[in-house]
C-alpha cells in the first residue's frame, strides 16, 4: 500500500499545523524502538511524527498519515482516531495522487543549485 497523507487546502494551514502539533505532543510519544516485538530502549525512538508540514504545488499542506499498524501499537483507539479526524477534518490522499511538493518543483526549475 502506498503512503497516505493528511492534507488541507492552503486556507486551512492552521488546522494542518494544529493536528500535527496534537500528534507530536501526544502522551504516547516518544515511541520506543522495538526488537523482536519487545521494547528496546537502545533502538531509535520516534520523538515526533513529522518536523513540519509539506506544501504541494497545488497549494495544499499536509503530512504523512500515521499507518493504522503504528496507531494500534501506540494503543490509540478507533474512537480517538475518529475524534481527531472530526476535529481537524483532513482529506486523506494517496501519495501517487499528490502533485510535486514545492521543494521538488524548485529543484526541477533550478537544477544548478543542487
Amino acid at each position: 500500500m502506498s503512503k497516505q497523507y493528511y492534507t488541507w487546502a492552503k486556507s486551512y494551514k492552521s488546522k494542518a499545523q494544529g493536528m500535527l502539533d496534537a500528534i507530536n505532543n501526544h502522551e504516547k510519544l516518544p515511541l520506543v524502538g522495538m526488537r523482536n516485538g519487545k521494547p528496546a530502549p537502545d533502538k531509535q525512538m520516534t520523538i515526533k511524527w513529522a518536523d513540519g508540514l509539506t506544501e504541494w504545488v497545488d497549494t495544499r499542506f499536509g503530512f504523512q498519515k500515521i499507518p493504522d499498524e503504528v496507531l494500534d501499537k501506540m494503543g490509540i483507539t478507533q474512537e480517538e482516531r475518529d475524534a481527531m479526524i472530526a476535529a481537524f477534518k483532513p482529506r486523506i490522499d494517496n501519495a501517487e495522487d499528490r502533485p510535486l511538493t514545492v521543494q521538488q518543483q524548485y529543484a526541477i526549475d533550478n537544477p544548478s543549485e543542487f
